[in-house]
């Protein structure tokens, strides 16, 4: 078996966070990506509920 099957999983928060040391615009980019999710996702109720 080989090696890399035997770690653990690595967390997506652990990664960023990792990330985001060694290059500070990684961060930036993370919250970017944030508000961009929140925004398209209150658009996911807003939207329908214009149709109602």
């Amino acid at each position: 078996m080989p090696r890399a099957a035997l770690r653990k999983p690595a967390r997506i928060t652990a990664l960023a966070a990792r990330a985001a040391q060694d290059n500070p615009a990684t961060l930036t980019v993370l919250m970017v990506s944030l508000a961009l999710a929140i925004f398209l996702m209150s658009l996911a109720w807003v939207v329908p509920a214009l149709y109602l």
